[in-house]
């Protein structure tokens, strides 16, 4: 690779500072024009420039990095750059080098504030450096969303290192950069609240006084969108003795409800549920109680879901294979045994997995979006908004996949062994259930379940089989020496696990 450029580095890496948009950016121009034989010498400024400066607010991004400076990109357990801790001593030292001469606040900006997360000697003047430059920053050409980032790391700098002078010229800038905001045509309401957001978690003898006017202002600006003012109100309520936060809240729980009235199908169910949520979270349980009257007594029509379907089939030489394989067992008794062995109906664990990875890569879209599930009266039964969450449902969905063709197929087992051998005597039943792990009481309300099958009467079968079968997998648990009891937490009861929950897991 050639550099195209007959221009020393540190005048391409000037070029690359006075024309960048963001830190970032000034490392992709400085990048493009690297040969080969200057990577070990550009290495130092593309790995500082590269970093992404992560909000205070971003708590957990900080904790993985170790600092507020992040890595631009993870792949495969790879990071670039690497963490700032990990940085060769070289390469501070380059950065110190060159910070001391360096004449570009964005420059000055990075190189002083890695120094200080990084340092070299004496740290303080290293964090005044950066507080200075990224002041000047945030007056400069950037736009208003990396502006506003200058000055809340200048602020939190600013108040790390205790410089009154420069918490005061901090706080200024971030009050002058929100009454910019709220006089541009062009709405960028995240700079004005993230600004806000700083000034409320000052303490109260740092807060500017003109912090509680800001955030009505902006509640005044951006009003019409409701997210927006679900923030706004967040700020309100933490200026507002705790006596008014509750009306506070009531009126955005309203205001959720009034969008739901206006919208349609997915969205309205949408909106009173975001109400529900913070009906809840505020302890306004008389409208939590209207919105769920609300959600229940809307209609599937007002839902305005459409069926997605999937077919299957299986020959009918494919099916009397199956059938035959329990009924070839010569007694009921066999093929009842081979019916029990034949393993779960939701299939195995791992071949459930591998299915939900492939799904997964074949279509990763689907594995990203988040899921609802409602149930009945269209009350919330489940939501898959992280990760794990949506794993959780795939998987269960996939475990559904294979009850949905097991079913029939079980049915028809049982029709044919009752054709084969006849129905079977219930104390023969009995006996039979209960020569293993299976208590006799418990056996004896399977036996019944099964012959009102075997009579035609299938809600009887339904009520008898599902708490019995519950019984009898927790009697092999004690057995296996597996725990199925919880102790009581608080006021919450204990007592035992039930199927399905995630302690059962």
């Amino acid at each position: 690779m050639s550099t195209g450029t007959n221009q020393p580095l540190n005048e391409r890496l000037a070029r690359a500072l006075a024309d960048c948009e963001y830190w970032e950016d000034a490392s992709f121009r400085l990048q493009a024009t690297v040969g080969d034989d200057e990577v070990d010498e550009a290495r130092p400024f593309i790995f500082g420039l590269s970093y992404r400066l992560l909000e205070p607010a971003a708590d957990e991004r900080r904790q993985l990095a170790e600092c507020p400076f992040g890595p631009a990109w993870v792949m495969q357990g790879g990071e670039f750059p690497p963490r700032l801790a990990e940085v060769d001593e070289a390469i501070v030292e380059s950065w110190e080098s060159y910070a001391a001469t360096a004449e570009d606040p964005v420059a000055l900006a990075r190189f002083h504030d890695l120094l200080w997360e990084r340092p070299q000697g004496e740290r303080h003047p290293h964090a005044a450096e950066a507080i200075r430059a990224y002041l000047d920053l945030a007056t400069g050409r950037w736009d208003p969303i990396y502006r506003g980032g200058c000055a809340v790391r200048a602020l939190e700098l600013a108040r790390a290192i205790n410089d009154p002078e420069l918490v005061t010229a901090a706080i200024e800038m971030c009050v002058r950069l929100v009454r910019d905001d709220l006089a541009d045509p062009e709405r960028t309401p995240g700079v004005a609240l993230r600004l806000a957001e700083r000034l409320i978690d000052l303490p109260t003898d740092l807060r500017p006084s003109q912090t509680e006017q800001l955030v009505q202002d902006i509640g005044d600006r951006y009003d019409d969108d409701p997210f927006i003012a679900q923030s706004v109100a967040d700020l309100s309520s933490q200026l507002s003795p705790p006596d008014e936060r509750a009306e506070i809240w009531r009126v955005q729980v309203q205001r959720w409800r009034d969008e739901a009235d206006k919208a349609s199908g997915v969205l309205r169910y949408a909106h009173r549920q975001h109400a529900l949520e913070l009906a809840f979270n505020h302890g306004l349980t008389d409208l939590a109680e209207q919105i769920r009257i609300d959600l229940q007594s809307m209609t599937q029509e007002e839902l305005e879901l459409n069926e997605v379907s999937a077919d299957f089939s299986f020959t009918a030489e494919e099916i009397d294979e199956y059938l035959d394989h329990f009924t070839s067992a010569g007694t009921w008794h066999a093929a009842l045994r081979r019916f029990g062995a034949h393993g779960p109906p939701t299939g195995t664990v791992e071949a459930n997995e591998a299915a939900v990875a492939e799904a997964a890569a074949r279509f990763p879209l689907q594995h990203l979006v988040g899921t609802n599930v409602i149930g009945a009266h269209r009350s919330l039964v489940y939501r898959a908004t992280t990760d794990e969450a949506r794993h959780r449902l795939r998987l269960v969905q996939q475990e559904g996949y294979g009850l949905t063709v097991f079913s029939p197929l079980a049915a028809r087992v049982l029709d044919r062994v009752a054709e084969r051998f006849g129905v079977p005597d219930e104390a023969d039943l009995v006996d039979f259930l209960s020569a293993g792990a299976i208590e006799r009481a418990v056996a004896g309300r399977l036996a019944a379940a099964l012959l009102y099958y075997w009579r035609g009467e299938y809600d009887a079968t339904g009520h008898l089989l599902a708490p019995r079968i519950e019984a009898a997998i927790r009697h092999l648990c004690v057995d296996l020496g597996i725990v199925l009891t919880k102790p009581p937490q608080g006021e919450r009861p204990g007592g035992v696990v039930s199927l399905g929950s995630r302690g059962s897991r």
